[in-house]
């Protein structure tokens, strides 16, 4: 079988020490994400999301799963980038600009010293609501 094909960038992200989950909601979605769209848009990016996994959520889930403490991860959130190529992801990681606003602006609310990425090729079985293959 044949299936959809395409590169995703997936970033483990913390807040930094002393920001509260609400300013740190706020300034990732409405500030640094709004900074770093055309950025993707340029390198073809298909989808860009991020995940809040405030406190709440965090502890609502060891409450509630019955996982122990280390099986529930504790970041703060969760960004997806995905591309159509790994040529446009490497443009996209490799971009001046890109790297400027991760560095410099990232610098304000997140803790890049705890903050850990994957990359992969994701296979898309159902996509818009339909089977890929």
């Amino acid at each position: 079988m044949s299936y959809r094909r395409v590169v995703k960038v997936t970033l483990l992200i913390y807040k930094k020490p002393g920001t509260t989950d609400e300013e740190f909601a706020h300034y990732w979605a409405e500030v640094h994400g709004k900074k770093s769209m055309p950025g993707m848009l340029k390198h073809g990016v298909l989808h860009y999301s991020q995940t809040h996994t405030p406190i709440l959520a965090r502890q609502t889930l060891l409450e509630t799963s019955g996982a122990p403490p280390g099986r529930i991860l504790d970041c703060d959130g969760v960004a997806t980038a995905t591309f159509p190529t790994w040529e446009a992801a490497r443009a996209w990681q490799f971009d001046e600009e890109t790297k400027r606003i991760q560095k410099e602006d990232g610098a304000i609310f997140a803790d890049h010293t705890r903050q850990r990425l994957v990359a992969g090729e994701e296979v898309l079985f159902i996509e818009d609501g339909k089977l890929t293959y």
